[in-house]
């Protein structure tokens, strides 16, 4: 409504695939209305964009979920956890769709994909981001140590919630393919510091 309000004010142009998305997810908001009066819209979505945020590649994504998870410089446990938990429930709906299951036979790989909350970029990416950033290092950092404290009960909380899902042995093997590309980062961010101090 405000976003309506907000076109019809003021003289902005609206792409017309933007203008097309909106208006479909409009009308799939009435029909779902028009079946069940106290749908929500959101509630619904919210899983799919938990999954999108915790498994999608794209850096503006990745630095959405950053956003997401640090509120005033400290980390959300919480948060997190809630994130893992209803993108674990997309996967479990997606997988038991019956629409998704006729792809699902065409290869065996779709089905491990499908089946999981395949986190192993994710994880991939904040092993480089915890080595190459420092401000997310410290972050990170405090937030094991928050209030004279270690918060292991929390990462092992959100071990468990992961520990069905994740393959050890191939992250592992994920980073340390990387391990090469992180380390010419590392070097390049320490001369540029060491340049830039003089």
């Amino acid at each position: 409504g405000k976003f309506n309000q907000l076109v019809y004010n003021y003289p902005i142009r609206i792409p017309e695939r933007f203008s097309l998305v909106i208006r479909s997810l409009l009308t799939q908001e009435g029909i779902c209305f028009t079946l069940k009066p106290d749908f929500k819209f959101l509630e619904v979505a919210y899983p799919y964009v938990a999954k999108r945020l915790l498994t999608d590649p794209n850096p503006a994504l990745r630095e959405r979920l950053i956003q997401v998870l640090f509120k005033d410089g400290l980390f959300q446990w919480k948060r997190l956890e809630n994130l893992i938990i209803l993108a674990k429930e997309n996967v479990a709906k997606m997988s038991s769709n019956p629409a998704v299951q006729v792809k699902r036979m065409q290869t065996q790989r779709d089905l491990k994909v499908e089946r999981k909350l395949d986190l192993t970029d994710t994880i991939k990416d904040g092993a480089r981001l915890f080595i190459i950033d420092e401000g997310i290092r410290r972050q990170l950092l405090l937030a094991l140590t928050e209030d004279s404290k270690l918060h292991v009960e929390e990462l092992v909380d959100v071990y468990r919630l992961l520990e069905d899902q994740i393959d050890l042995p191939s992250v592992a093997v994920e980073v340390a393919r990387d391990f090469p590309t992180v380390v010419r980062d590392v070097l390049l961010s320490w001369s540029d510091r060491v340049l830039s101090d003089r």
